[in-house]
């Protein structure tokens, strides 16, 4: 039996509404092919206590109030920081795309979780979406 993943811990620790934020939130969505040295985790709310390899971040509490899956959440990250991914926006727009066509995402609560995202470009990305 394999060790658990740093961010499979971390999930398991925070509960509903987390998920990967920076360069893993890239690497869960196939947007890059960076490994992270320290896993980042983007959790509703108060930061919990800290766990050895990881990095949280503090988020709106609503993430948690809408049970966004940890892949939704890498999708927020993404547009919080595109420059986490190595491709081109469009491809990253595509990547979106493809997810909430396939039911991985659901495009409905994201939608509702992007517009209330404190950071303005953040939101104005996901209506660029026009998803």
């Amino acid at each position: 039996m394999t060790r658990p993943s740093a961010l499979r811990v971390a999930l398991a620790v925070v509960g509903p509404g987390a998920g990967p934020s920076g360069v893993a939130a890239a690497a869960l969505l196939g947007l890059t092919t960076q490994v992270p040295a320290t896993v980042e985790v983007a959790v509703p709310g108060t930061i919990p206590t800290p766990i050895p390899g990881v990095r949280f971040r503090s988020r709106p509490y609503a993430r948690r109030e809408h049970r966004l899956t940890p892949i939704e959440i890498a999708v927020l990250e993404v547009l919080r920081d595109p420059d986490a991914a190595e491709v081109p926006w469009s491809q990253v727009e595509h990547r979106i795309g493809e997810l909430i066509r396939s039911g991985e995402v659901r495009g409905d609560v994201v939608g509702h979780a992007a517009i209330s995202e404190p950071r303005v470009n953040a939101r104005q990305r996901w209506m660029a979406l026009g998803v």
